[in-house]
């Protein structure tokens, strides 16, 4: 929105973002909508020409008879589900990809092979009953350790032993260690900048081993070279 409009007003809770365009003004979270003002937290009040929510979305599944399939709508979208990904009572129905914060597609490609070995009779399941319990008891250990359950699918930090999990049952090779490497290390770049952490390339040496590619074809911070 930045290039087309003469000031831009971002109203979130998190820390200061750094490295947007001058034209970005960061405000605290918004408080409330009167007639044509706005109110935010600090007590801020402007009169924008448009007003933009981006509140996220919830997942729906109006296609599926959920309550057949032993499934019903939650505050994080549809569960029990065995491991975020298998329906217990229809062991062949999979949902791929809806964990939140992970790295996308190493995530994706794992939750696949596990599907397929699920399919292929390579990796045994336990009872349906087995694995309700199981669902239950981590969305249980979740809320006990504080997180809301709207939040219950964002893995994070976790995002990377539960895809060593999944490849230890289901028998495929786990993700190489440089895939997190990269991953932490586009993270890092983007809290510092968001506006310039795309411009970094990388290029895998090999499992354990990576570098950063510049356009330019400097790297203004040394090597650039992880092993």
């Amino acid at each position: 929105l930045s290039p087309v409009a003469a000031r831009v007003v971002l109203s979130h809770q998190g820390p200061p973002v750094c490295g947007l365009p001058k034209n970005v003004l960061q405000v605290p979270r918004l408080l409330k909508v009167a007639k044509e003002t706005v109110v935010f937290g600090d007590g801020t009040a402007l009169q924008p020409d448009v007003l933009l929510f981006c509140t996220g979305y919830r997942y729906r599944f109006p296609f599926l008879a959920l309550v057949q399939l032993g499934l019903q709508e939650t505050d994080y979208g549809v569960g029990p589900l065995y491991r975020h990904l298998l329906a217990p009572q229809h062991p062949s129905l999979f949902f791929i990809g809806l964990c939140q914060q992970i790295c996308p597609f190493p995530h994706f490609h794992c939750q696949v092979l596990f599907a397929l070995a699920v399919l292929r009779g390579c990796c045994p399941l336990p009872s349906a009953t087995e694995m309700e319990a199981d669902a239950q008891q981590q969305l249980d250990q979740y809320l006990r350790e504080g997180g809301l359950p709207q939040h219950f699918l964002r893995l994070k930090a976790q995002q990377w032993s539960y895809m060593k999990e999944l490849a230890q049952v289901a028998g495929f090779p786990p993700l190489p260690p440089a895939v997190q490497e990269i991953y932490e290390a586009t993270r890092a770049r983007r809290l510092c900048n968001v506006g310039t952490y795309r411009d970094t390339k990388y290029r895998l040496l090999g499992p354990s081993a990576w570098e950063e590619v510049w356009d330019s074809g400097q790297d203004p911070e040394g090597d650039g070279k992880a092993e």
